[in-house]
């Protein structure tokens, strides 16, 4: 084969290599301060961060290894060089906001029965317990656990009890904080979007920052299988009812 020929090949590898692992960079950085950075330890979030997120992006190259033995890229300095710093330029860009709102959260959580009021809400959240939970579970197993958890927020009785209930869509995102205020959230019923005067944040009273749930399940449906969710962040979505992954979970409310 010819040298240019190889060339090309070598280049083509570079190219899609490149695209591959910034792609994956970039969705690695933001996710890795979104669903990640739980931890109370530091060091057990770089551990997260460099075993789950950002190694990744480098595993296009390693499946593309056949075109980087057979190509031959010139000069072959700057494919190495755009290899290795586009994906790191981009994972250090997009991950800088969202790393910079994870490392400055207040760092004092009280996981207690909290009374919280403001922008039209007033209400008592549950505190750590089945009503309040650092795993995920189905809505419901979510309706089932606030119907059934007793008066003081920290046990579930054999039967429903009714002192609590799953907050409703609108309470949640009128209660959702940003560094230790009230967002401002307001939540448009018509066209299903939260609209906040400051982006919320996962930190306390209202979050656990040191849980891995960063999604709540609400009172609200949206069709018979589906069901809304906030997100620690003040995003809205609908998902199956049925599903309950590690990170989805409930926080249960009664009026004060």
């Amino acid at each position: 084969m010819s040298s240019r020929t190889r060339n090309i090949a070598g280049w083509t590898a570079v190219a899609i290599s490149t695209f591959f692992s910034a792609l994956w960079a970039f969705w690695g950085s933001i996710e890795n301060f979104h669903e990640g950075w739980y931890y109370r330890e530091l060091w057990r979030n770089f551990a997260l961060m460099f075993i789950q997120y950002i190694p990744w992006m480098f595993i296009p190259m390693v499946a593309l290894a056949f075109l980087y033995a057979y190509g031959r890229p010139t000069p072959v300095s700057w494919a190495r060089r755009m290899v290795l710093w586009v994906p790191l330029a981009t994972a250090v860009v997009c991950g800088a906001y969202p790393g910079w709102r994870s490392i400055t959260r207040p760092s004092t959580v009280d996981l207690s029965m909290r009374h919280i009021a403001g922008n039209g809400v007033d209400l008592v959240w549950a505190p750590a317990s089945p009503g309040w939970d650092e795993r995920g579970f189905s809505w419901f197993e979510a309706k089932n656990r606030c119907d059934r958890i007793t008066a003081d927020g920290t046990t579930l009785a054999p039967t429903p009890q009714h002192l609590w209930r799953l907050p409703s869509v609108d309470e949640t995102v009128r209660t959702m904080i940003w560094r230790g205020r009230n967002a401002g959230g307001e939540w448009d019923a018509a066209t299903h979007e939260a609209r906040y005067r400051e982006m919320p944040d996962k930190e306390a009273p209202l979050w656990n920052p040191y849980s891995m749930v960063i999604y709540w399940w609400t009172s609200d449906e949206a069709d018979a299988s589906r069901a809304y969710i906030v997100v620690y962040n003040g995003r809205v979505n609908s998902v199956l009812k049925k599903a309950g992954p590690a990170y989805m979970a409930c926080r249960c409310v009664r009026s004060f």
